[in-house]
């Protein structure tokens, strides 16, 4: 098990929030999901043999928000 912090870009309201995280713990592998709109960071919790990095970035930029 891996977690990683996203430093996200975009979010707006509760609903970027929600819509980030449901997105996240759609894909295999993902365990947990923490979006954190204040601070603009999300931290994923996920089996990196299931999800890579690249594949959770790209799910986040998809939804139209930056990820550093």
């Amino acid at each position: 098990m891996k977690e990683t912090t996203f430093v996200i870009k975009g979010m707006t309201s509760h609903q970027c929030k929600s819509s980030i995280r449901s997105a996240l713990l759609d894909l295999t592998g993902v365990v947990a999901v923490e979006v954190y709109l204040d601070e603009g960071k999300g931290v994923v919790a996920y089996d990196e043999k299931e999800v890579s990095v690249n594949e959770l970035t790209s799910t986040i930029k998809k939804r139209g928000y930056e990820v550093n």
